[in-house]
């Protein structure tokens, strides 16, 4: 079954509209949504909040760390900045995430799109490359959602004094033969957005970063039908925000999986309490009998 990729890149302030094929993917380029004063303001925000971070570091809002992820498909190693600090520090792109992007990405595909209200750690992300050898390779946006769950991706490159790339393989199968030489690559310029429409597109945004080099990159998220708060979303979501934002919230997994092995005890002894006692009424009944 083909992979349709759509990639909408918002450049500049032009008004032109470019569109091409390339085998089964199509993309288009489309002016950008945000003007300077926004970038400039969201990276002097992501530049406090690393300042900061040393001191502030038990602090519940700021949920980040050296990420070092190796699974199936990706092995990365950058800065994240989490939905809930972004959403706490940086108030403009929360707004931005939840109201402008979704009324731009929806009109441009020709689709209503939503923020993922469960799952915001993971949806709204600021990737900080920033240390040699930071990189995120090969992977599937959809690794942390439901099968059944279509979403839509949007990379906004805040920053980039690297030669950095966004790169879709030809063969959307093959992640061993993921080369530059097998791929279609682009460059990320500053305040250019990179829009996947499949849930399923593999990419990868590299090369490994350089002594001196840097760059930022907002990562998010959007499903293509509404997202209702349910228990098992609740379950996955503290999976997911175990799995992302790395070391420090370990303590709180662990936590929340104790309290969770503690309650499912009590219920146990309860249930085991009230059986017992009704047998023994049974019995002392049959005994009289």
């Amino acid at each position: 079954m083909k992979t349709h990729t759509y990639f909408l890149l918002l450049i500049g302030k032009k008004k032109s509209r470019y569109a091409f094929s390339w085998n089964d993917m199509v993309f288009f380029r489309q002016p950008t949504c945000i003007s300077v004063q926004q970038q400039q303001e969201w990276l002097g925000a992501i530049h406090r909040i690393e300042s900061s971070r040393v001191s502030e570091a038990s602090s519940p809002l700021m949920r980040f760390g050296r990420l070092f992820q190796k699974d199936h498909y990706a092995s990365s190693q950058r800065t994240v900045i989490s939905g809930e600090t972004l959403s706490a520090q940086v108030p403009s792109l929360r707004a931005f995430y939840y109201f402008d992007a979704p009324l731009l990405i929806s009109k441009l595909l020709q689709r209503q799109v939503y923020p993922c209200e469960p799952c915001e750690s993971v949806c709204l992300l600021a990737l900080v490359y920033e240390q040699e050898g930071d990189v995120i390779d090969a992977h599937y946006d959809h690794a942390y959602f439901a099968k059944d769950q279509h979403v839509v991706t949007a990379l906004l490159c805040l920053e980039n004094r690297s030669a950095q790339r966004l790169c879709v393989p030809r063969d959307t199968n093959v992640v061993e033969a993921f080369e530059e030489e097998t791929s279609q690559c682009f460059a990320m310029r500053e305040r250019e957005c990179f829009v996947f429409s499949h849930y399923d597109t593999l990419h990868r945004i590299g090369p490994p970063l350089r002594a001196g080099e840097r760059r930022v990159v907002v990562s998010m998220i959007f499903a293509e039908r509404p997202q209702t708060v349910s228990v098992r979303d609740a379950v996955w979501e503290s999976f997911k925000t175990f799995s992302v934002t790395g070391r420090m919230n370990r303590v709180v997994w662990t936590a929340r999986l104790l309290s969770f092995i503690v309650f499912t005890l009590l219920i146990v002894m309860v249930v085991w309490i009230v059986v017992s006692r009704r047998r023994c009424r049974g019995d002392k009944r049959r005994r009289h009998a």
